[in-house]
């Protein structure tokens, strides 16, 4: 059984989600519905391995996906999802991130943005070499400013992102690490003071994105 996201636009970076539970792919759905970035499409065992980007696979489904799929250097990036204690045995069969339950799509938001960053590239100016973050201080060609920790963290997401919306749940999460309470603005006031801060010293501004997210342009 298999469900394909509606409206799949070839621009987006595709992944498999392979599930256990058809509630956690209708979640998947749900959350991936209306997402620029990501074509979701779940399905209870891996689908043709040209027609994605990414797998999403549970633990117990490693062993078999592996020993079916190409050879290892031709091997698309995995993550896989299941109890603690399986973590070590999840990156010695080849996965490259994984998921300890209980997880959350906000952090496996946030797995996804690191994972595959680098195979979207980025048509920032000013991006890298140029912008530098510490922990509590940014260093730009127009000076620098002290930033508070959770700024600093703000920035470093945004800079990552390479010109995408970074949603309000990911800052939430990479932040603080945990998922973000629905009714919390805190993202919000935190972006507010950053902004202020780094007004006159980046070309880069950080724009609001209506119900998404924030994003650097």
């Amino acid at each position: 059984m298999k469900t394909r996201p509606e409206n799949r636009k070839p621009d987006r970076l595709r992944v498999n989600f392979v599930f256990e539970r058809l509630l956690l792919a209708e979640k998947v759905k749900v959350y991936y519905g209306h997402s620029r970035h990501y074509a979701f499409e779940c399905s209870e065992t891996p689908l043709p391995e040209h027609e994605f980007d990414c797998y999403i696979v549970p633990f117990e489904s490693l062993k078999t996906f592996f020993r079916n799929r190409a050879r290892p250097d031709t091997w698309l990036p995995v993550i896989a999802y299941g109890p603690p204690g399986r973590l070590t045995d999840a990156f010695g069969l080849g996965c490259r991130d994984f998921l300890k339950e209980p997880w959350d799509l906000a952090e496996l938001d946030v797995r996804l943005t690191r994972l595959l960053r680098p195979a979207r590239g980025s048509d920032l100016p000013n991006r890298e070499g140029e912008i530098k973050v510490g922990a509590n201080r940014v260093w730009t060609p127009a000076g620098e400013a002290v930033l508070k920790p959770n700024e600093a963290r703000i920035l470093k997401a945004l800079l990552k992102a390479g010109g995408e919306v970074v949603t309000r749940e990911v800052l939430y999460y990479a932040i603080w690490g945990k998922v973000k309470n629905p009714s919390s603005r805190v993202v919000d006031v935190h972006v507010c003071a950053l902004r202020k801060k780094l007004k006159g010293l980046m070309a880069l501004k950080i724009e609001q994105v209506r119900g998404e997210g924030y994003i650097l342009s």
